[in-house]
């Protein structure tokens, strides 16, 4: 079959003829091939393809990235395509985790100038599925690794296929040569240090001469794994939808009726949604012994890059690394104008409309500073109670997790706690015979618990 039928039939496959397509053109042999072919389909069968715009994204990492650019530019006024060129304004190191990276900073250029209901179509082919097959297989992966690339799949909510997944690269390299097609060569591709071409140059040439079907294996054990995560994902997904929480936190109460290896399919899920990656089988593992199945500690915490994961009664959370509020003071002073407060958790103010309000609280004498903080360790009296109570006890009688409870606002005047805006205050500041004129606050964008 030929290049063109290939590419038509994935088009058809997919239900994706008379759409408009986003190319990403490195330059580089692969792709140079597919933007060859893919303007030979929107000539010659418009009805097939609506729009092809190219993008080369100039990552600066080789001393000759702004030649392949300019090699890009030039190739496209040939074709008579619009081609987009964009720079990486990130400083990537070399010999660190390159590829990652470089993938990352794409991909913000991508979602900039991506438009609605544009597919991106990129130029992998069965080389580079063999390729990420063995990475995975070395970095320990489990059946969602080895699952690879995929010809069809989602990304920045919009489409991303691959058709020439199933094409080995020596196929294209006769067929560029054949249509004298320029690219552009990568020397960098040849450097040993970077275990992507170590596989490429070093271990599958010898899989090759010993088993030549050794890549169209890898693919089709890739495709296996995909339809047994597919298979898992199925059933997985009805026990999962019993225990994530409307807020996205999970209630551990599953570890108590199926068996571990259940619990790592549920838990690596839980994962995903939060990061958009899977996480590794150690990291599974931290998290499920060192949080989840910690009797030591009552309230356990994981850290995770710039995230955390904490346990709370039957639930785990996630979320982002925040500052510590514990130290933070902040001087609220006449005439009591509205507060922004720290880390997007709203402001507060005064309700001048409605001082009469059940919850009003006694208004500060003229000499008393009027602060807002976000710890408190002592005890209050609550309304209805005849001695004060912790107000650890009091956080644990609402149900908000450690956690949160630095992010609620606390009034003092002077410096003598008065209560939490919006949830609760002292007896002493709402007792309707005291002399003092009343008043109310507000705490808008309050968290949910």
């Amino acid at each position: 079959m030929k290049l063109d039928e290939i590419i038509i039939n994935n088009l058809i496959k997919y239900r994706l003829t008379h759409q408009s397509f986003l190319l990403m053109y490195s330059g580089g042999l692969d792709s140079s091939v597919l933007l060859h072919q893919l303007v030979f389909i929107h000539n010659k069968y418009k009805n097939l393809l609506k729009s092809l715009r190219v993008l080369h994204v100039n990552h600066k990492i080789n001393q000759h990235a702004d030649l392949w650019s300019q090699h890009c530019k030039i190739e496209c006024k040939q074709y008579n395509i619009k081609l987009i060129t964009k720079k990486i304004k990130k400083k990537i190191p070399i010999k660190s985790n390159t590829e990652a990276i470089a993938r990352n900073e794409r991909l913000k250029i991508i979602k900039k100038i991506l438009k609605p209901k544009e597919i991106i179509i990129t130029a992998h082919h069965l080389n580079d599925q063999c390729e990420t097959f063995l990475l995975a297989l070395k970095r320990g992966s489990g059946i969602n690794g080895l699952s690879a690339i995929k010809e069809y799949s989602s990304i920045l909510n919009t489409i991303i296929i691959r058709p020439l997944l199933k094409i080995p690269r020596s196929l294209l390299h006769s067929f560029a040569i054949k249509k004298k097609i320029k690219w552009i060569t990568d020397l960098s591709n040849h450097d040993l240090h970077y275990d992507r071409n170590y596989i490429r140059h070093i271990i599958i040439p010898k899989m090759e001469k010993r088993w030549p079907e050794f890549i169209q294996k890898c693919y089709i054990t890739s495709k296996l794994c995909t339809t047994s995560v597919q298979v898992i994902e199925y059933f997985i997904k009805k026990i999962y939808k019993k225990y994530i929480n409307t807020d996205y936190s999970l209630n551990i109460n599953f570890i108590i009726k199926y068996n571990q290896e259940i619990h790592f399919l549920i838990l690596r899920k839980w994962f995903f949604l939060h990061v958009k990656r899977m996480p590794s089988y150690n990291i599974l593992s931290k998290l499920y012994y060192e949080v989840i199945q910690n009797k030591k500690k009552i309230n356990p915490i994981m850290n995770f890059q710039n995230f955390q994961i904490k346990k709370y009664k039957n639930n785990i959370y996630f979320f982002k690394k925040e500052p510590d509020t514990k130290s933070i003071i902040i001087k609220w002073n006449r005439p009591f104008k509205p507060i922004k407060l720290p880390l997007k958790i709203g402001y507060i103010c005064q309700n001048k409309i409605n001082k009469n309000a059940i919850n009003a609280i006694n208004q500060p004498n003229y000499n008393e500073k009027v602060t807002i903080r976000f710890h408190y360790t002592g005890k209050i009296l609550q309304p209805g109670r005849s001695f004060a109570t912790t107000i650890k006890k009091i956080w644990q009688s609402m149900h908000i997790p450690p956690w949160k409870r630095n992010n609620i606002p606390l009034l003092f005047y002077n410096n003598q706690f008065v209560g939490a805006i919006g949830l609760f205050f002292d007896t002493y500041y709402i007792n309707n015979q005291s002399i003092h004129k009343k008043w109310k606050i507000i705490w808008f964008n309050k968290i949910d618990y």
